[in-house]
């Protein structure tokens, strides 16, 4: 009987850490491009399965580009430690009943370039003490110059002598190819500034190994903005014929705009999925063709800033471009619009929250906006009040825009995750469900597990036991007692259920206690 409790248990603890609830750390910034002498804040997100209880967290700051202004957690406690570049962080609440918690950041930027501030160690704990979470997380903050150039781009870029690149050069094409002979050991790239105060740096190394080599120039404009251009380089083996260049079929060039005075790409294509509710159409512009989203009035572009591709609302009246934001949710999706709501209340404020444009009321508490919101399957626009912790979504009453209410009268909340501008957000996994499907198939897997092993020793009983005989050995129970006929069975004499009871370390359990 022990090896098979020993079994049953060997098959729990299998099974058990996959019962653990599926913790994880998230990381947000209020705005992921930010000028010199901005605030910026940052906040790593724990969402547990249990209320949290204590924390302790490390996080490590770029301090050449950003400057620690402070420090809030959800817990209310105030354990701040800053050494350099490190914050720790150490609170404790026992009253604390939420299962998820919140340390947000404040920095002021404080010169251009690419900061990251990661949270490098945490331990998260239950009201009991028990560690339920270590798990870290990063976000990128860019620093970009006010009122200076953004001009990132080379206006040449040429290789070693007898070295073509595919495609021809231009300065909206960020990507090359090239072919040489095993003879050719370095690969020198020269190059012009469109900017001559922009800096360009080389990155990856001069020499050439056989095979695939690339080298990239990253050219950083004053305000910030970077762009990198990157080539392929195939290096033929020893002995190798002179390899060919491969014609590459190239496309026309994305077409250059500016808007709010600094120089993008509207691109010809689209290179990440339309928003729930947009129809891909081709749009006219400049003569040109290339594709874009309508829905209802709004039509959505793809833009590029030399790094990556955002959407962005086309206004064809105006020819302007601006920024799309988006919130979604299984079955909903909505349009954040850069719109002022058409009711706000006396000391109203325009702000920026997770790239979202949105405006403070006085009667609002902390983390919480009105934005102007358009539902996607009604077509609607509407006021609604933004909860940056869990990126909820409610209707916003009439009596709260008026500045008559204290708090919001909620007609409708809609769970949703913010997108990064133009970007669709993942569907996240149903952790619960995942959990719920586990348990069952643990439980299921322990039941025939017992089936088995009753099955098992009902076929050895009857094997070992064929018959049964009435003995008197003293006993006065009602158990009836299996005994072996085969003289080779060396089993004992049961003992009175009375001699059981006189040992307390003894439980009679039937037919087992005779094995």
């Amino acid at each position: 009987m022990k090896k098979w409790l020993a079994l049953l248990l060997c098959t729990f603890l299998m099974i058990a850490p996959c019962l653990i609830a599926h913790a994880a750390c998230s990381a947000s910034v209020s705005a992921s491009q930010v000028y010199v002498g901005d605030t910026v804040k940052v906040t790593f997100t724990f969402k547990e399965s249990k209320a949290v209880g204590s924390v302790d967290l490390t996080v490590q700051f770029d301090s050449a580009h950003l400057e620690y202004k402070s420090y809030t957690g959800s817990l209310g406690g105030s354990g701040v430690n800053v050494q350099g570049e490190t914050i720790k962080i150490s609170e404790y609440n026992s009253n604390n009943t939420s299962s998820t918690y919140t340390a947000t950041f404040t920095f002021t930027a404080k010169a251009v370039g690419s900061a990251v501030v990661r949270v490098t160690s945490s331990d998260i704990s239950d009201q009991d003490f028990i560690s339920i979470d270590t798990s870290s997380a990063s976000a990128t903050v860019t620093v970009k110059a006010k009122n200076l150039p953004s001009d990132c781009n080379l206006t040449s870029l040429t290789p070693p002598a007898g070295c073509t690149l595919a495609p021809k050069f231009s300065p909206n094409t960020t990507s090359y190819t090239c072919s040489v002979p095993y003879a050719v050991e370095k690969f020198p790239l020269d190059w012009t500034l469109s900017d001559s105060k922009a800096k360009a740096t080389p990155i990856g190394s001069l020499s050439l190994k056989v095979g695939t080599n690339t080298r990239s120039v990253r050219v950083t404009a004053q305000d910030g903005t970077t762009k990198t251009y990157t080539v392929t380089i195939t290096r033929a083996a020893e002995g190798a014929a002179t390899p060919v260049p491969t014609p590459v079929a190239t496309e026309p060039p994305d077409i250059a705009v500016t808007i709010d005075g600094k120089a993008f790409t509207l691109s010809r294509t689209l290179h990440t999925a339309l928003p729930d509710g947009f129809l891909q159409e081709k749009l006219t512009y400049r003569d040109e063709e290339v594709e874009s989203g309508v829905m209802g009035s709004l039509r959505v572009v793809q833009i590029n800033d030399g790094e990556e591709f955002d959407l962005y609302l086309f206004d064809e009246t105006t020819g302007a471009f601006t920024l799309y934001h988006g919130l979604e949710t299984t079955g909903e999706a909505f349009t954040i619009l850069d719109k002022t709501p058409v009711r706000l209340p006396a000391g109203s404020e325009k702000t920026s929250v997770n790239g979202l444009p949105c405006w403070t009321i006085p009667l609002l508490g902390d983390g919480y906006y009105v934005v102007t919101a358009l539902r996607h399957s009604t077509g609607k626009e509407f006021s609604a009040v933004y909860c940056e912790a869990d990126g909820t979504l409610q209707t916003a009453s009439g009596a709260l825009l008026e500045g008559t209410a204290a708090a919001p009268v909620v007609t409708d909340v809609l769970s949703v995750t913010p997108t990064a501008a133009g970007h669709a957000s993942d569907d996240s996994i149903d952790w619960m469900l995942v959990n719920m499907l586990v348990v069952v198939a643990g439980l299921l897997l322990i039941g025939v597990l017992i089936a088995v092993i009753v099955l098992i020793r009902h076929g050895s009983s009857s094997s070992r036991h064929p018959r049964k005989r009435s003995h008197d050995w003293g006993r006065n129970d009602p158990y009836d007692v299996v005994l072996s006929d085969d003289p080779e069975t060396d089993d004992p004499a049961p003992q009175t259920q009375e001699k059981h009871q006189d040992d307390p370390h003894h439980v009679y359990t039937g037919e087992d206690d005779f094995e």
